[in-house]
């Protein structure tokens, strides 16, 4: 059985800064080397905790728009956050604020722009939560 999967994350160039200043951030916060599928994964760790209004307004925000593109990069990680997507998609899709579930990739960027402004410890409690996708160190580089 595979234990990875490559996501899509299509991104503008300032998209991919915005990407690669958080990967930064947490690499430092957690003091480690880390894979690019580890930053997704918290980042959408974060995104689960969040209500429907406010993913809702980060899909509606300027920044949101300007970091969305066409620049498509591939990142590895957990096969499991299929599932959580999944899941994600499902609740919001089940929101009033939403008609139908928004689509996948731009739920990658809809967890990455909030994720920049999280507090220290909100990071480190969204990577103690998804501890078990660290394997993914091993296939994200």
């Amino acid at each position: 059985m595979r234990r990875s999967r490559t996501y899509k994350l299509r991104l503008s160039p300032q998209g991919i800064e915005l990407f690669l200043d958080f990967h930064g951030r947490l690499a430092r916060l957690l003091c480690d080397l880390i894979p690019y599928g580890l930053t997704l994964t918290v980042a959408i760790a974060l995104l689960e905790s969040r209500g429907a209004d406010e993913v809702f307004e980060t899909l509606q925000e300027r920044s949101f728009h300007i970091c969305l593109g066409e620049e498509t990069r591939f990142v590895g990680t957990t096969i499991q956050l299929t599932q959580v997507m999944a899941r994600i998609a499902a609740r919001l899709a089940e929101s009033r604020e939403f008609s139908q579930a928004p689509k996948i990739g731009q739920l990658y960027l809809a967890a990455i722009l909030p994720a920049m402004s999280a507090e220290d410890q909100e990071l480190l409690d969204a990577h103690r939560r998804f501890a078990e996708y660290r394997f993914a160190q091993a296939i994200a580089q």
